[in-house]
């Protein structure tokens, strides 16, 4: 199992630049950044707490997205109708489970995303969001 731990942080870590890295399992949501120089949280104990979450996602099941910070912004209207200068995004993700992990490609990450999990109906693709293969190919 902390092969596969330590693969999985690996490729992230292989995405360059600032990350924003979700892991949900069980309905919990876990939340870490990873800096441009690879530091995974703020903290030493970030980077345990976050392992161990790891292996609670590949045992029982979870997903993981990887949000990689672009240095190109999108005017975009927020949700009190002000307009903000967004960074653009590369978006990656993998599925957690019997022991192993398997990156998502482009096309089921795409249609995971947009999606209504409750309705099943379509969702507009978030502006200056872009889909990638993970890991990286």
């Amino acid at each position: 199992m902390k092969d596969k731990i330590n693969n999985l942080i690996d490729e992230i870590l292989k995405i360059p630049g600032d990350k924003i890295v979700t892991l949900v399992t069980n309905g919990d949501d876990f939340t870490i950044d990873i800096s441009n120089n690879n530091q995974l949280g703020y903290s030493p104990e970030h980077k345990i707490l976050f392992k161990a979450k790891l292996a609670s996602a590949l045992k029982n099941g979870g997903g993981i997205t990887i949000r990689q910070f672009l240095s190109v912004r999108t005017k975009q209207k927020i949700s009190n109708g002000k307009e903000m200068w967004i960074p653009e995004k590369n978006l990656y993700g993998a599925v957690l489970g019997n022991n192993n992990w398997i990156g998502m490609d482009i096309q089921t990450l795409k249609m995971a995303y947009e999606t209504d999990a409750t309705t099943g109906l379509p969702l507009t693709q978030e502006r200056g969001t872009h889909y990638r293969n993970f890991p990286i190919k």
